[in-house]
């Protein structure tokens, strides 16, 4: 009888060991993946900035250039919630320069997310890039793509949309590039359809919301 209970006790002990290590190891690991997403993300709206990280950068370093030139407005695109806000990137004087949102919808297969920056004048695209896509490899995926992000550098924003609604458009490769426009990506349709009425959506929301603060 004592064997059995010695046996069930430590069966009981081995358990809780195992289970305890389990948890620390799940434990430090989603804190390391949710730093490591939050360095992912700092460094794409630094990058939509324009600002330069040195190739050899630390954690720390990152950090650092992040915390000097971009800070939080206290506005949100999806105001009812509070997700996504809208973020301020500071000239190397520490001027206003641009405003940041994350700009996302569903792509052809999946969430797309990423980030877009604006200049201050809310008439200028500074820069776009896409931090999660599942779009087809070779096809969709090129939204992750400098040829595709790059298009939308310095782009400019009419005062007003178009009769669709439009500020940007993606225009079949090939086509005229009007001011407003850039290059679709051949054979993505839905992908570029995605993009294009997401982007065009969150624009008018942050132009919405900044003519509210003026």
């Amino acid at each position: 009888m004592k064997e059995k209970a010695f046996i069930m006790l430590f069966m009981v002990i081995i358990a809780a060991a195992f289970t305890a290590a389990v948890s620390t190891v799940h434990f430090v690991t989603r804190e390391r993946v949710e730093l490591n997403q939050k360095l992912k993300r700092r460094r794409f709206v630094l990058r939509v900035l324009k600002v330069e990280i040195p190739p050899a950068a630390s954690l720390q370093e990152i950090n650092h250039i992040y915390e000097e030139r971009v800070r939080e407005t206290g506005l949100y695109m999806d105001a009812g919630s509070k997700e996504r806000p809208i973020m301020e990137g500071l000239s190397e004087t520490g001027e206003p320069a641009a405003y940041v949102f994350e700009t996302s919808g569903r792509g052809f297969w999946d969430l797309v997310r990423g980030y877009a920056a604006i200049n201050v004048d809310l008439r200028t695209i500074r820069g776009i890039a896409f931090f999660q896509q599942n779009e087809t490899p070779g096809l969709g995926a090129e939204i992750g793509k400098a040829w595709f992000t790059q298009q939308f550098d310095g782009k400019a924003i009419p005062a007003e949309p178009d009769a669709e609604g439009l500020f940007i458009r993606l225009r079949p490769p090939g086509s005229e590039l009007g001011p407003h426009d850039v290059d679709a990506i051949t054979g993505a349709t839905g992908t570029s359809t995605a993009v294009e009425a997401f982007l065009n959506r969150d624009i008018g929301r942050l132009l919405e919301i900044m003519k509210t603060q003026q």
